[in-house]
Formats: C-alpha cells, sequence, structure tokens
C-alpha cells in the first residue's frame, strides 16, 4: 500500500514521507496504522535492497484498497 493513516494524530500518510521521519517518530508510529479503505490495522515496512518501503496490511473482507482495478472503478462511479 503506498497510503495509511495514523492512530495516532488522524493524518493520511505516504509511504515515502512517512519512510523520511526521524527514526524515533517512525518507531514510535510504524504499528499505529490503519487502512486508510477499510480501518484494518496497518504496518510499515522500511526498505531494504532494492525493495521500496511500503506499507501492509490485513484487510477486512471487500476492502477496496485490495480490490481488482475494474471493482475499485466501479466503486468511485
Amino acid at each position: 500500500m503506498k497510503w495509511a493513516r495514523s492512530t495516532i494524530d488522524g493524518r493520511d500518510w505516504n509511504v515515502v514521507d512517512f519512510s523520511r521521519l526521524h527514526p524515533e517518530r517512525l518507531r514510535r508510529n510504524r504499528r499505529e496504522l490503519v487502512c486508510v479503505a477499510c480501518g484494518a490495522p496497518a504496518f510499515f515496512r522500511s526498505a531494504s535492497g532494492t525493495r521500496p518501503p511500503t506499507f501492509g496490511a490485513h484487510h477486512r473482507e471487500g476492502c477496496v484498497a485490495v480490490a481488482p482495478a475494474w471493482s475499485v472503478f466501479r466503486y468511485l462511479q
């Protein structure tokens, strides 16, 4: 995921901006996240080797953040 919401301040974070936080703040906040679409608990994974930073989550059933592209389009109409 490229976006997650902080349960601490309610802010929606882009993964690149989040990865640039001061290390202490990042450590405190990395597990205080939820999916912006379904509210499921989320977490942050740091960049490693060639893998970019990313958010992950255990999405709730039917979450549009992980739905096939055509169904997301239909949802947004």
